[in-house]
């Protein structure tokens, strides 16, 4: 939103204002006469993270993201135990980035490690990550929506 005042002695003055954060620059004829950029913090605060939807009532952001991990998991696990899984042939911890795309879906998934006889096992948790409902996705103050990273680990355990 733009205001510009007239004043009677002929000046100018355009206030600038931004959705959830109010006035953010004044300028004159003469150039810019004072700015409000919020820092790291409030910046921070004024987005939304990427969450499943029975989570976005969670009261934080790190309850939010501790809430949407546990659904992912949970809709992982469920997914596999419907699978006759091959199970590798050591213990460890498969680890994924999951790129978000700005409506919530998987757009890309990197596998970042591996473990020795578990390609089958990493095959299969990508293709059921991939069908992974639709999620919240991150926000920004605009009510913007916009892409998002994040890294998730899924212990493996032999039998």
């Amino acid at each position: 939103l733009v205001i510009e005042n007239k004043y009677p002695n002929g000046e100018k003055e355009k206030r600038f204002y931004k959705k959830g954060l109010g006035l953010v620059a004044v300028t004159t004829t003469k150039g810019i006469k004072g700015m409000c950029v919020p820092n790291k913090e409030e910046t921070i605060a004024l987005t939304k993270p990427l969450s499943a939807f029975e989570c976005t009532e969670e009261p934080n952001k790190e309850a939010i993201n501790k809430c949407t991990m546990t659904y992912i998991h949970s809709y992982l696990i469920g997914e596999l135990k419907k699978k006759k899984l091959k199970t590798p042939k050591e213990e460890g911890i498969l680890k994924f980035d999951l790129h978000f795309d700005k409506n919530g879906k998987i757009s890309e998934i990197k596998s970042l490690n591996s473990l020795k006889g578990g390609n089958q096992a990493k095959k299969e948790i990508i293709e059921i990550l991939y069908s992974l409902p639709k999620l919240r996705p991150a926000m920004t103050s605009e009510t913007k929506s916009v892409g998002t990273k994040l890294e998730l680990s899924i212990p493996i355990k032999t039998k």
